[in-house]
């Protein structure tokens, strides 16, 4: 399913959506081959399975959406130059946002889902944060990441709005900063959101509308936007600030269990999955600096999926260097 939140005269955003249970199917062969051995290595010393198939997952997808869009043969995406290098700092270490010439993009993920934000407008900053609906977050939440506006409509709230709002809040302002590249290196209270009265409502709406559609693997339902302020501070630790405003759209995705489960995924050698497996929600946020967005969401289990929806918004804007020409295959 494809779902949209339409603006006039905005950002267009597509973000496709991986589920990373497809790194146990037959499917892994054709999203691998995107990766180099590098990325193959880093999988293989993480200290857990799911943290290597979340790793793998979102990397091939990155290199996948890259490689269509710069024109490049899936052969040759590992050789694609993914910068990392911090602009905020003085750091030599590959800590800042990820950067590929030629491509506007932002990447997230959770164990079970990847996500990559796509924007065909180089000039606009883009971010997008996923999350999982879950009942409470972190402790000291409301004290670490909220402004005292913010914190005082969220203690006001109870029940399961709360820990919507709580999701909404975290999710906005996660995606904001990995827009800007400042990440936790500044206080998330920093980015004030702006929403409406209804949004907790609009919010179990959306999950509810999203659980009900069923024709894809993952199915998506759009929230109403909302806008965000970020007080930027200074990087020579004088008392001047710059503020920074962008638009805000949350979508909910339902993570519907497998058919059949593919041999040896989470859900078939997982005792406690079974024929009746609940499934699972995300909410995604999406920011765009100074301009509303238009999101669509395309669930993809194959590159060529992804190449099908993302050659419409390329193809007419493609550099002329192409490294390699042979065909995306599934």
């Amino acid at each position: 399913m494809i779902t949209t939140v339409s603006t006039s005269g905005g950002a267009q955003v597509a973000v496709f959506a991986l589920p990373t249970r497809t790194m146990y199917s037959g499917l892994r062969v054709s999203w691998l081959s995107y990766l180099g051995a590098a990325e193959q290595r880093r999988a293989a010393e993480l200290p857990t399975p799911v943290g290597a198939v979340s790793y793998l997952s979102t990397q091939a997808l990155m290199r996948s959406m890259a490689a269509c869009r710069l024109g490049v043969a899936s052969s040759a995406a590992h050789t694609i130059e993914v910068d990392r290098t911090c602009t905020l700092c003085n750091s030599t270490k590959p800590h800042g946002k990820p950067r590929i010439e030629g491509m506007n993009f932002n990447m997230s993920q959770v164990s079970s889902l990847a996500v990559g934000g796509f924007c065909p407008d180089d000039a606009q900053v883009l971010g997008v944060d996923l999350e999982p609906r879950r009942d409470r977050l972190f402790p000291g939440f409301a004290r670490v990441a909220l402004s005292l506006r913010e914190r005082e409509i969220y203690e006001a709230t109870t029940g399961e709005a709360r820990n919507l709002l709580g999701v909404a809040l975290w999710t906005a302002k996660e995606a904001v900063l990995k827009a800007t590249g400042h990440g936790l290196s500044v206080s998330p209270a920093a980015v004030r959101v702006f929403f409406s009265d209804s949004l907790t409502n609009q919010l179990a709406e959306a999950f509810e509308a999203s659980h009900e559609l069923a024709d894809e693997e993952v199915t998506a339902a759009s929230v109403c936007s909302a806008r965000a302020v970020f007080t930027v501070p200074s990087r020579d630790n004088s008392d001047t600030t710059e503020e920074r405003s962008f638009y805000i759209t949350w979508t909910a995705l339902t993570l519907h269990p497998e058919k059949q489960p593919a041999h040896n995924s989470p859900q078939s050698t997982n005792p406690a999955h079974g024929s009746d497996v609940a499934a699972e929600q995300f909410l995604l946020a999406t920011a765009t600096e100074g301009v509303p967005n238009s999101v669509h969401v395309h669930p993809v289990a194959t590159p060529v999926e992804l190449r099908n929806n993302l050659a419409p918004l390329t193809f007419s804007q493609l550099p002329t260097m192409r490294m390699g020409a042979d065909p995306v295959t599934a």
